[in-house]
């Protein structure tokens, strides 16, 4: 197991020293998912506007659904997007005999080399969209 974590470890510290060459394109996801959160908001603030119920939902239910959305969402831009992209690109170049013979699981291998930092501002606001509306209700 330990060799598994250091080697995830590797793995992740060149992925975020590759994607953090341009530091403000963390700034730019940051500001663009807060956007697409705030423009959520405002939708389902249309729906329960009077404070009323809409379909059995409260306010603060329809919250919690809307940061979990957003809190997988994050999860799946930071590790699963990049990873299905990067299996798809070894089997149309032909290199993924290569990795099959690695000396190291070639699942974790395929599912853990690539992590993306610009899921992580999704799943900072989605914990804090969950923690804030479970706190109101």
């Amino acid at each position: 197991m330990g060799r598994y974590l250091t080697t995830l470890k590797v793995f992740w510290i060149a992925s975020l020293t590759a994607e953090l060459e341009y530091q403000a394109n963390f700034l730019i996801e940051l500001v663009a998912t807060a956007g697409n959160l705030v423009g959520s908001i405002f939708v389902l603030s249309l729906f329960y506007g009077r404070g009323q119920s809409l379909g059995g939902w409260s306010w603060e239910g329809a919250l919690v659904v809307l940061g979990v959305y957003t809190l997988l969402e994050g999860i799946t831009s930071t590790l699963l997007q990049p990873n299905l992209s990067t299996i798809v690109a070894h089997v149309r170049t032909g290199s993924l005999d290569f990795v099959l013979l690695k000396p190291i699981d070639s699942q974790f291998w395929l599912s853990a080399r690539t992590f993306s930092p610009w899921g992580l501002p999704g799943i900072a606001l989605g914990a804090g969209l969950i923690g804030y509306a479970a706190w109101k209700a």
